[in-house]
């Protein structure tokens, strides 16, 4: 078993939101928005929280967790 730790990168974005998403799948199920308006909705959210994060520290060290070469979490 390893457990590593990337750097974030642009590449990354497709995960990083995925894995965003899949933390707000149970709110998602309550809604009783269509496929389409849940992914505007979080896209909104986790650009405003990766916003915030950025403003509130900017020099911070993001990075992607990696268990045995598979990306797992943030």
């Amino acid at each position: 078993m390893s457990l590593d730790l990337q750097p974030v990168c642009a590449e990354d974005e497709a995960f990083l939101f995925e894995l965003y998403a899949s933390t707000r799948a149970d709110e998602m199920a309550l809604v009783g928005w269509d496929k389409a308006q849940q992914e505007s909705f979080l896209r909104m959210q986790f650009n405003a929280q990766r916003s915030s994060y950025a403003s509130q520290f900017p020099t911070a060290d993001y990075r992607i967790i990696v268990h045995d070469g598979r990306m797992a979490g943030r």
